[in-house]
């Protein structure tokens, strides 16, 4: 079984050698490890260029994108292996055996009767303080995705994309990310390929993942909910307009925020 990760990077020398030993480290499994950069500027090409130099990795290209998705689309046309995980450039593998581990619970969950021949296996997403994060098996909103809560609120059930696998024949029959959002891209593949009726769980950590990101910048809130609601438009799953007008409100103010507090604060006697 061989495993092809994909790193998106752009001015990420500060993280990236966390995240490129981790690859480097894991043990008994056959890996490759593809790396696309946007055009950096900090000394992030050099350090993959030496990586590159010492087998660790192959460097894709280093040229400006329309972001995340489409450095990732860029990868995809050279993947090599079976199973196929998105790792950012501030998150890193949980430990050298872990890979291994997930390897092993896959040729279990193929060797089993029940084996379905699911596209993606999610496995363990840890924070730094290795607490785990994100949606799990035994969450209620997994179980009950058309609840008119879940529905009012915009949720779309997916597991912890940082520890998602996926399986490459998805990817060799076409299968791409919509580079035209910056954001959402990902739950819109996921929710197309019916990932919630089509995912394989196991209990392996996999993945620890950075706090951040474009999701959760205050600076790109209203960018987010702006791809939000046009992502469940598109895919049949409307909010309300009172609840997308109040989300929108909300968007806009905590995007605001950090700009009026430091001026209010200015106009205090």
């Amino acid at each position: 079984m061989r495993f092809t990760l994909i790193t998106a990077t752009y001015n990420a020398q500060a993280t990236l050698l966390r995240c490129l030993a981790s690859v480097a480290a894991q043990q008994g499994v056959d890996v490759e490890h593809l790396v696309v950069d946007g055009g950096s500027v900090d000394g992030t090409v050099s350090l993959l260029v030496q990586q590159q130099a010492q087998g660790a990795l192959k460097l894709v290209c280093c040229e400006p994108d329309q972001g995340v998705y489409d450095a990732w689309n860029k990868a995809l046309n050279l993947i090599t292996g079976d199973w196929v995980l998105f790792l950012g450039a501030d998150d890193w593998l949980a430990r050298p055996e872990a890979l291994g581990e997930v390897a092993a619970a896959i040729q279990r969950l193929q060797a089993a009767s029940t084996w379905q021949g699911w596209p993606f296996v999610a496995a363990m997403t840890l924070d730094p303080q290795g607490r785990r994060i994100g949606m799990t098996a035994e969450s209620r909103a997994w179980r009950k995705p058309d609840h008119w809560i879940q529905r009012w609120r915009g949720s779309l059930p997916l597991p912890p994309h940082p520890s998602l696998l996926h399986c490459a024949e998805l990817f060799r029959s076409g299968a791409r990310f919509d580079s035209s959002y910056r954001i959402c891209a990902d739950q819109k593949l996921l929710w197309l390929h019916q990932c919630p009726q089509r995912v394989a769980w196991i209990p392996v950590p996999l993945t620890v993942h950075s706090p951040g990101g474009l999701s959760q910048s205050r600076q790109q809130a209203l960018r987010h909910h702006q791809e939000r609601s046009r992502l469940l438009r598109e895919l049949g799953r409307p909010r309300p307009r009172w609840i997308e007008a109040l989300l929108g409100l909300r968007a806009r103010l905590r995007q605001l925020m950090p700009k009026l507090i430091p001026k209010l604060i200015e106009t205090i006697p």
